[in-house]
């Protein structure tokens, strides 16, 4: 292989670089050590180095590494740990107490910790906690110089899927082979992700060919309860480059991608460490490219990432490149639960392209994501990004007489929302859109009708399957009263100034550059229905709802990826019923909000009468399920009935605003989840305003629900 260049002449420029409206902040690497070749990965048998051992808060203990090959510099560690008696970090040292820079894993109280960690190997390996924790150590391999025997050099590759829904139950394993991975190969860099445990368990992985009762005394990682929990490892591979998978406790379901693996020599990328960190950071849901600062010739950077503020446990995807393909998509880097002010960090290796890209999309929930970047791979075989997979449009069918365009009308002004609600349009048009006249909307294209019955979700709300859509680019204003838009794709937002307009078997995406408050959907006229139709926000932002304004009826809508599905303010005259509400944008660093988290909610209320919520299901919201306020005027005449209703701080939230007491308001016959930040707070109402409560049960127990007086 070429011999690197020497790194400190060879950076790309040290600007900031902006991708997708992400901008990183630019601190350049400087080498630890080989500076011209880099060092190499000697990959060890899985060995526990430091069994089940309770650290006390403010204590040490070492660990012995048995017999370390000579000229190592560093030990790569698989650190697992129990919950702990408080937030805290396991931290390790490789020089005793003079450790200036440890190896930090996060701990919990509420959750098991895993983290792959390097430690520079010297006479006394110390780990220590902040808080009271058990510990396991496994020892992986070793960090050895360019010229060692044993040493292996890196080829990554597109994260592939190598294993999904493996169902192991107790004390049973299964060998897997690494997608991609060829033989002779002896490592491999994979994510273990481990969901639906019917008990406490751990699950290891070690090199086929190696015996269960071997392998049971490692763990890659611990897992409490049947949420899904991810961790990256590197792990030995045998010569076929299959790998051994050992599940311990209650049966539970593995998923295993690997990201790319370890052959002898250096015909791979050499491991070039960091002594700075390049750092980053971005709420994420739709793909999100981060532009690293890395040496030429990088192919994958060793980082921490870091997720934080998902409402709900989160996954996170990686792929290089500036875009998310087939099977990436679905890989998994890294997990976090929803722990508000917490995070979950875990090592990962990242593949990038050629121009150190890499995307990362969320599952799940919005998550903020933190890349910082310990290390890289840098001089093998550069890692293509997935090539996109082109859609074919279906070929439309010509309208017969196509409605000629109108004269356009004056923009309304906009109906004030008082602060701390944003105005639905703070900023007023110019000058008015007319409707489109080279893509009018095509004729209705019979689809089947949608499952009836059941709780709203993916198979009986939105686009009914196998219906055609035809793609329209930009806005969509209707000026025309009585126009139905049937079977369209709109890439931009569609505002209705008509009367009796309706929208059904479409979807409306946006187009990524909304800079002010408003729907999706922003209805300024009379008698909108949206029927069988999705509304969620390609490019996701705290200015973006999905349906905004008065006198609408929503019948089996899909609603996501926008802060407020349903934002209903003037007179109200608004009917959602039997759609599904999920999955809000969430940002804990929102600047509508002064830099806290968003408000989020499946439906706000801030003004109207005559308001019907029934037959839904709302989920996924931080702030609440429905929240009705007065911040623009009175409300009265509200139902909230026969929803299946969770998450927010309490799922349903009642409040008077200084205005005077709610009228008319009936919340009956709902059936809530117990995912509210606020325990057991379903419902919360104002104690001097009258409200019809019946019916109301949780869906775990039957139990009535009980109100709170807010």
């Amino acid at each position: 292989m070429a011999r690197l260049p020497h790194l400190s002449t060879s950076l790309r420029a040290l600007s900031v670089g902006v991708v997708a409206g992400f901008a990183l902040a630019a601190v350049g690497f400087q080498v630890a050590a080989y500076a011209d070749d880099g060092g190499l990965f000697a990959p060890a048998e899985t060995t526990r180095v430091l069994p089940g051992t309770d650290v006390a808060a403010a204590s040490s203990v070492g660990i012995d590494l048995g017999e370390v090959p000579e000229g190592a510099s560093e030990a790569w560690l698989q650190v697992t740990a129990r919950p702990s008696d408080g937030a805290g970090e396991l931290r390790l040292c490789g020089d005793g107490a003079t450790c200036a820079d440890p190896a930090v894993v996060a701990t919990s109280p509420d959750r098991t910790a895993a983290d792959l960690v390097r430690v520079p190997v010297g006479d006394d390996l110390t780990l220590s906690a902040t808080s009271a924790t058990r510990v396991y150590a496994d020892l992986v391999g070793f960090t050895v110089g360019p010229g060692a025997d044993d040493g292996a050099s890196f080829v990554s590759q597109v994260p592939t899927r190598a294993a999904e829904g493996l169902e192991l139950g107790e004390r049973s394993s299964a060998v897997v082979p690494l997608e991609g991975v060829p033989a002779g190969s002896v490592a491999a860099a994979v994510t273990l992700t481990v969901s639906d445990a019917a008990a406490p368990t751990y699950v290891a992985l070690c090199a086929a060919g190696g015996e269960d009762s071997t392998c049971s005394r490692t763990s890659a990682i611990s897992v409490d309860d049947a949420e899904e929990r991810t961790v990256s490892t590197i792990v030995p591979v045998d010569s076929s480059g299959e790998v051994l998978v050992y599940n311990n406790g209650g049966a539970a379901r593995v998923d295993l991608d690997v990201t790319g693996w370890f052959v002898p020599g250096t015909d791979g990328a050499t491991y070039v460490p960091s002594s700075a960190r390049a750092q980053g950071t971005a709420t994420v849901w739709a793909p999100r490219t981060f532009d690293l600062d890395v040496p030429e010739g990088t192919t994958a950077a060793l980082a921490q990432v870091t997720l934080s503020g998902a409402w709900r446990p989160a996954q996170l995807a990686a792929c290089p490149g500036d875009a998310i393909q087939g099977a990436c998509a679905d890989s998994r880097v890294a997990s976090t639960h929803a722990t508000p002010g917490r995070g979950a960090t875990t090592t990962a290796v990242l593949p990038v392209d050629d121009q150190g890209r890499v995307t990362v999309q969320a599952h799940d929930a919005s998550v903020r994501v933190r890349i910082d970047v310990l290390a890289v791979f840098a001089g093998g075989p550069v890692t293509p990004a997935p090539e996109p997979t082109p859609t074919p449009e279906p070929t439309p069918t010509p309208k017969p007489t196509p409605t000629p365009e109108p004269s356009p009308e004056p923009t309304p002004a906009p109906e004030p929302t008082p602060t701390p609600e944003p105005s639905p349009e703070p900023t007023p048009e110019p000058t008015p859109e007319p409707t489109p006249e080279p893509t009018p909307e095509p004729t209705p294209t019979p689809s089947p009708e949608p499952p009836a019955g059941g709780q709203p979700g993916p198979s009986n709300t939105g686009v009914p399957a196998g219906t055609q859509l035809q793609v329209h680019q930009g806005d969509l204003t209707v000026t025309q009263p009585g126009t139905v838009i049937d079977g369209l794709d709109v890439r931009g937002i569609v505002r209705v100034r008509a009367a009796d307009v309706t929208i059904r078997n479409s979807i409306v995406r946006g187009n990524g550059a909304i800079t002010f408050s408003t729907g999706l959907v922003h209805n300024y006229s009379t008698g909108l229905e949206i029927i069988d139709t999705e509304i969620a926000a390609d490019v996701r932002t705290s200015s973006v709802n999905g349906v905004m304004g008065s006198n609408m009826t929503l019948t089996r809508v899909d609603i996501h990826n926008v802060v407020d599905q349903v934002h209903v303010y003037g007179a109200g005259n608004v009917v959602v019923r039997d759609s599904w509400l999920h999955d809000n944008f969430h940002d804990e660093d929102d600047p509508n909000w002064g830099g806290g988290p968003s408000h989020d909610d499946n439906v706000q209320i801030v003004s109207g009468r005559g308001i019907r919520v029934t037959g839904n299901t709302l989920e996924g919201a931080y702030n609440a399920g429905v929240q009705v306020t007065q911040d623009g005027g009175r409300v009265s005449d509200v139902v909230v009935s026969g929803n299946w209703a969770s998450d927010g701080g309490c799922t349903i939230n009642l409040a008077e605003s200084g205005v005077g007491a709610l009228t008319g308001i009936s919340v009956t016959d709902n059936v809530f989840g117990t995912g509210q930040r606020v325990p057991g707070c379903a419902i919360v109402r104002p104690a001097s305003s009258p409200v019809t409560l019946d019916g109301n049960t949780w869906a775990a127990s039957g139990e009535e629900v009980v109100a709170k007086r807010g």
